[in-house]
């Protein structure tokens, strides 16, 4: 299994506009990796690859940068995660476009769209028509396991606000299991508990540092800075659900740290952490 992260900003692309911030004032000064979009990740298995996505977990506003940037074609796409309805993780237009493809429509796959109540809430709202646009409805929910096409789906109550509630999802394909988890705070003690009795154990951890450096303003109990970050990775490794050498990727970063790509690097390098970019390629 490989995962490509496209998209690593919080809710808003770093730098953002009209801000003069550190942390904004540093993205632009350094540019490259210090650049972020918003949420967007792939999962390839076998010869998959950006030529013919078939797994996606979130469809940010983005999600056309991603395929310019990264050359990924997704006309092929079978199933597509959503952790949460906030407009940087789902961008309903996207979907509406299946119908407007001047190909056969078709020629297309049916496309299998997991997410909450919530996500589905907005998709009504956005007048997402299904059937023109070949799309199945999956409403998922905590601590319900599901199969979408060859991945093995746990998902986890997220540290979200109860109005718009939030999935993490423990991915397994292949043999190896990955924890994709952005937008949460600290775990409440019922996913940790959760984890435990289903027996979960992470080959890796792609989770959300919003605040990516010691220095940000708070973003409350519901994203992570640097110390519930760390908490999060010692008490997971304190519940035995990290398998040996099991490693750790930031993403869903914000200007709100005031750090830029390399002093992030620096920052995280001694807490055996790496730091998410967009385009990251992550080989499991």
């Amino acid at each position: 299994m490989r995962i490509h992260v496209l998209g690593t900003a919080a809710a808003k692309p770093v730098p953002r506009f009209f801000c003069n911030c550190r942390g904004c004032v540093a993205a632009r000064a350094e540019g490259g990796r210090s650049l972020r979009t918003r949420s967007s990740t792939s999962i390839y298995l076998g010869d998959d690859g950006p030529a013919n996505v078939r797994y996606k977990v979130d469809f940010g506003p983005d999600a056309q940068d991603h395929t310019i940037r990264f050359g990924e074609s997704i006309n092929q796409l079978e199933h597509l995660l959503i952790t949460h309805a906030h407009a940087d993780h789902l961008h309903p237009y996207w979907l509406s476009l299946r119908r407007q493809a001047i190909s056969s429509v078709e020629d297309m796959p049916m496309l299998h769209v997991w997410g909450n109540w919530r996500v589905w809430e907005v998709c009504e709202q956005a007048g997402i028509d299904l059937e023109a646009n070949r799309i199945t409805k999956h409403c998922i929910e905590p601590d319900a396991p599901f199969r979408a096409g060859a991945l093995e789906v746990f998902p986890l109550a997220a540290m979200h606000p109860d109005t718009d509630p939030a999935l993490n999802f423990v991915i397994t394909a292949e043999g190896t299991t990955v924890l994709t988890a952005w937008d949460t705070g600290f775990w409440p003690e019922p996913t940790w508990a959760s984890a435990r009795v289903n027996g979960l154990t992470f080959d890796a951890v792609i989770m959300e540092l919003t605040v990516n450096g010691p220095d940000g303003p708070t973003q409350g109990q519901y994203h992570h800075n640097p110390d519930s970050f760390l908490e999060m990775k010692q008490r997971m490794l304190d519940e035995g659900l990290l398998a040996d050498g099991a490693r750790f990727f930031t993403t869903h970063m914000g200007d709100n740290g005031q750090l830029s790509h390399s002093e992030a690097q620096e920052y995280w390098a001694p807490h055996g952490v790496s730091v998410g970019y967009d385009g990251l390629l992550i080989e499991l």
